[in-house]
Formats: structure tokens, sequence, C-alpha cells
């Protein structure tokens, strides 16, 4: 079985012709191939029979040519087989197992230098506000003191860290351009308690009082919600001092008032000893005379009876000698 390639179809009549010209020659060579099958047909083979032969004999060459590619002259493809991530495993015999991924943040190493501008507060000054934060109490409210404001006991404890009152360092390695201006550390006041302490500057963050929303008291104690109330008032430095005098002469005040209320209470508890003294000498007194009265009357019973025995006989006397005379 002859195969031709089929020529291009040309448009109108000449293609139509070519067409027609193709069927016939077509036919004609059907005709002949018949022709000279039967020609050539042994005794008793039929036409079936030829044909089922040279079926299965194409069929044995294309299978040889599927087994043999050198053969054909053509090389066959090699399918592709899907792997699994399970076959792929198999695959490397366990040689290396998928790693989890890992977060970015945990495998990149912070830049000391961009960190420490990122968390230190290096230029603080007297009268801004922060946010200092404390092991076992919340972010409290704060405002940075100067000199003036900072009571002597805690003026006794001041460390190398800060400022000297003459605004230099006692070691160059805190003052600018040290190796250590980042262990610099501030004086603070916590506002609504005035209480103060030396607080690192990382451990401080701004507070702008505007953004202060003074409703909002979800999770916060009463002093709490009173230092931010306080914070977002914007005062000036002199405001806390001048709340700070106030609040060192009603501290003063108090105290003499307490002094007075304990002089008070140790006079009265004097008088109470000395009224006690005084009623157990009564006492004693009391009791002495009540002794000598004790004493005294069986004394004068005694001689009431004794005065009685003397008038008894003197009257027994007098009956006798009016008798003999």
């Amino acid at each position: 079985m002859s195969d031709k390639p089929s020529e291009p179809k040309e448009n109108g009549q000449g293609g139509a012709a070519a067409g027609d010209e193709q069927k016939s020659s077509r036919a004609n060579e059907g005709r002949e191939g018949t022709e000279s099958a039967g020609a050539s047909k042994p005794n008793g083979a039929t036409h079936s029979d030829t044909t089922n032969k040279d079926s299965a004999a194409e069929n044995e060459d294309q299978d040889a040519e599927m087994k043999d590619p050198a053969r054909s002259g053509e090389a066959t493809a090699t399918p592709a087989t899907a792997q699994t991530p399970a076959s792929g495993k198999k695959a490397s015999n366990g040689s290396s197992k998928k790693k989890a991924a890992v977060p970015e943040h945990k495998t990149k190493k912070l830049n000391k230098k961009a960190s420490a501008k990122r968390l230190t507060n290096l230029d603080a000054e007297p009268g801004q506000h922060y946010l200092a934060r404390m092991k076992g109490h919340p972010p409290w409210p704060s405002v940075i003191c100067d000199e003036e404001m900072l009571p002597m006991s805690l003026l006794d404890t001041r460390p190398v860290t800060t400022k000297l009152p003459d605004g230099t360092y006692k070691k160059a390695e805190y003052a600018d351009g040290g190796k250590r201006v980042h262990d610099r550390t501030f004086p603070i006041m916590f506002l609504h308690t005035n209480e103060f302490a030396w607080m690192p500057n990382t451990d401080l963050t701004p507070l702008d009082p505007a953004s202060i929303d003074t409703t909002d008291t979800k999770g916060k104690s009463k002093p709490l919600v009173a230092a931010y109330v306080k914070a977002s008032e914007d005062n000036d430095l002199q405001h806390y001092k001048d709340m700070l005098a106030d609040h060192q002469k009603a501290v003063e005040e108090e105290r003499e008032a307490q002094a007075e209320r304990d002089a008070k209470k140790s006079t009265k508890t004097k008088r109470k000893s000395v009224d006690a003294t005084a009623a157990a000498a009564d006492d004693e007194d009391e009791m002495d005379v009540d002794e000598d009265e004790a004493a005294s009357k069986p004394k004068s019973k005694k001689r009431k009876k004794e005065a009685e025995s003397d008038g008894e006989e003197k009257a027994s006397l007098i009956n006798h000698r009016i008798q003999e005379g």
C-alpha cells in the first residue's frame, strides 16, 4: 500500500481538476494492484487471505521498529515519570531531609548600630515625658528631672552613667562618642506617685502627651490612670517643681502634725501613768486607814465590854452595901 503525500489544493477550477485527476489515478492504481494481486495468488488463496497477510506483516514491521530504534533510524523518547515527594525522598536514600521554613527575623542578625539608634534615648532632656519600664511594673508615665528636683537620697546614689551637675561625665566612655554611651542613665520622676529613680535610657519610651487617651482605663490601676491624666496635661518642668515644693510642704506639715499627735499621746500616757501612780498611792493610804480602823474597832469593843463589866461590878458592890446597912 503506497502512501503519497497529498498535493496542496489550489483555489478555483484548477484545484478541482487536480483533485479529479488524483482520484482517477488512485482508482487506476487500486485496480492495477488488485489485478496484480490476483495474478500472483497461489492456488486456493483468496484476496482476503492476502490482505490479512500483508496487514500482519506491516504490524510486525511496526512492532520491530518500535522495539529497535536503530532499525527505524529514529530514537524513541523516554516518557517522563511523575514523582511524588515520597518517591523523591526514596530516590535520595534519605541522605537529606527537607528543612522546615525558618522565619527571616530569626535567622537575620540585627545590626548593632541600627538597633542602638532605634532603641536608645541618649538625648533625653529635663521636662520631656517618657514611659519608664521597671521590672514587675507596667510602663509608667514619667518626666526627666533636673538637679533641683532631685532629693538628697537620690543624689547620694548618683551612678557614673549619668551627668554630673556641671553637665560632664565622671568617665569619658559615657560622654558623646564614648564606647559605652548607650549605657547612659537619666533621673526621672514617676508621675502621681512623685517617686524618683535613675533609669537606663534603653528603658525609656518617648510619650506624646497629646496622644494620651485618658478614657482608656481598661486593665489600669487607679494610680496609673491618674499618672496618664497628669502626663496628658503636658506641664512644663517648673510646674513639677512647684508641685514638688507643695508636696514637700504638705509632707513637712503632716510630719509636724504627726509629731504633735505623738507628743499629745505621750503626754496623755504620762498623765495616765501619774494618775495611776497617785491612785495606787491613794489605794495604799485607804488600805492603811482601813487596817487602822479594823485594828481600832476590836479595841473599842473590848473597852466597852470592860466598861460594862466594871459598871456591873460597881452596881453589885453598891447593892451589897445597901443590904448590909
